[in-house]
């Protein structure tokens, strides 16, 4: 699955932000943070009870492709664990796993 959020057009503007792509051509790098709530309907960061858990920093190759570059973004979540993984448009990956506090 590509990394992008499936925002609702009653959304406000700043909410509506896609982050498969760059957000500059020549972006080297991008940063997918990670964030844990109590709550079952959380769904931005910044909402109480919100809590980062970790962050992924994977590599932008190829900046003179400009927008024309991909990150494909996966979460798997089990009962003690989410695994999270991220892979840019060369094939190269970092994963992490985090554990959560039950």
């Amino acid at each position: 699955m590509d990394l992008s959020l499936q925002w609702k057009r009653s959304d406000p503007p700043e909410r509506r932000i896609s982050h498969n792509r760059p957000s500059f051509e020549d972006q080297t790098s991008a940063l997918v943070e990670i964030y844990k709530t109590p709550e079952i309907d959380g769904k931005y960061a910044d909402e109480p009870g919100m809590e980062k858990l970790g962050e992924l920093r994977l590599d932008f190759p190829e900046p003179h492709l400009g927008f024309n570059r991909k990150l494909k973004f996966t979460l798997n979540f089990g009962q003690i664990e989410i695994k999270a993984s991220c892979i840019n448009q060369n094939g190269k990956s970092v994963d992490t796993k985090f554990n959560l506090e039950l």
